[in-house]
This record gives C-alpha cells, structure tokens and sequence, in this order.
C-alpha cells in the first residue's frame, strides 16, 4: 500500500472504511500494485488491486452485514499492525481456497491482526 503524507495507522485505517461500507473498489488508491495478502490458515496469497478486492468481497459475499471495527494499532517504520473485531452473519454462499461453503444463518464474532508495509511516495 502507499502513503503520501499521511499517519500509516490512518492508512491502514483507511482500508478498513471500504470493507465496512461494503466497497473494496473505493479504496484502490491506496493499494500499490504490489500489494501481498498471506492468508496462514488456508495457504493462500493474494496479490495486486484485485487480490486486495478478492478477500474483501468473498466476505462481503458470504457475511453480507460483515463490519469490522479496529481495536488498536503501532506503527513501527513502515510497518502497522493492526488489531481488530469482526461481526457477521453467514446468510450467503462464501467463497473460499478450498471451495464455496453454503450459508448456515450463524453469526460469528472474531478477532484478527493485519500486519501491513506502507510505502511512501
């Protein structure tokens, strides 16, 4: 991701408003062309724009009332790592590496940590 002027935990906070609002695409932006998604658990990579709007949009697909809401985050360098909750409800088809799995009706509450390189031109 780049960053011109900015707090790189704004940055990053910046990229979580789309997801939010159900909008990958608004926030292009800000993604750099090299951006690398690591999803451990699946063995997953992501990479560029559209991996960015991949992961954001096979959630918003799947948990179409999908929110998530930061709890905190440093800046180290170029380097943030974020905390933050999720809450959502699996009413649709979500896509994941290992197939799409059918919607269930459950909601699910989470946490996770994003850990993100910012570039500055």
């Amino acid at each position: 991701m780049t960053a011109t002027g900015l707090d790189l935990r704004s940055v990053v906070r910046i990229l979580h408003e789309p997801f939010n609002a159900h909008d990958p695409r608004s926030v292009l932006d800000h993604v750099d062309d090299e951006y690398e998604q690591l999803m451990v658990p699946v063995g997953q990579t992501l990479q560029g724009k559209e991996g960015f709007v991949t992961s954001m949009q096979s959630w918003i697909d799947g948990f179409p009332d999908a929110s998530t809401k930061m709890r905190s985050s440093v800046a180290d360098g170029d380097t943030v790592v974020t905390e933050f909750y999720g809450r959502r409800t699996h009413t649709d088809v979500f896509q994941t590496p290992m197939g799409p799995l059918s919607a269930t009706g459950r909601s699910v509450e989470s946490r996770g940590r994003s850990c993100s390189r910012c570039l500055t031109t």
